[in-house]
């Protein structure tokens, strides 16, 4: 195996030191020679080859915090479960007979994005320390796909066909956290 990388991250504060944008951009490759399966070298599964992220992060005062955060990735590959390539491809061959699994580096997986926001509010109560915190997580409700998969569908007169479907994550949903330290 061997993997390279490079990344870069731009800073800058404005309003007095109250808000800080951060801007970056990760690219990477890892590739994982597997002539036994694929009879070449390959990209590895996890690789995420395009990341680019930009946040904010806004002290609206000293107790509030209010974050946002928006990332994406591009241009991953094997959009297809890694147990696709071990098992149909090896063993179940009639099955997957329509769909190609011996080159998981063209079987590409769409774009991911998502957009978070957050707010912080950490009260000075006595000697306590209290941080509540309030995240949207995936604001824009993208349903971002993790791989695919094949499911399978009876056919009319009998039979089976699969039609190939997409694993994704949860859209929007929110989260709280109340945290207490004495």
């Amino acid at each position: 195996m061997n993997a390279s990388g490079i990344g870069m991250r731009y800073r800058q504060t404005l309003l007095k030191s109250k808000l800080t944008l951060i801007t970056g951009y990760d690219f990477s490759h890892t590739a994982i020679e597997m002539d036994t399966r694929f009879g070449d070298v390959v990209s590895a599964p996890w690789n995420d080859p395009h990341r680019a992220q930009i946040r904010a992060v806004w002290d609206v005062r000293s107790d509030i915090t209010l974050l946002g955060k928006w990332q994406g990735i591009w241009g991953r590959k094997w959009a297809y479960r890694d147990s696709y390539y071990s098992y149909l491809q090896l063993q179940e061959a009639v099955i997957a007979e329509e769909y190609d699994f011996s080159t998981p580096d063209d079987d590409l997986l769409p774009h991911f994005s998502q957009v978070d926001i957050s707010a912080v509010y950490r009260p000075e109560i006595g000697a306590a320390m209290v941080e509540l915190r309030v995240d949207l997580v995936n604001i824009l409700n993208r349903k971002n796909p993790v791989d695919r998969y094949l499911r399978p569908v009876a056919v009319e007169g009998g039979g089976t066909r699969y039609d190939p479907v997409y694993r994704r994550l949860p859209g929007f949903y929110p989260s709280l956290d109340v945290r207490v330290s004495i």
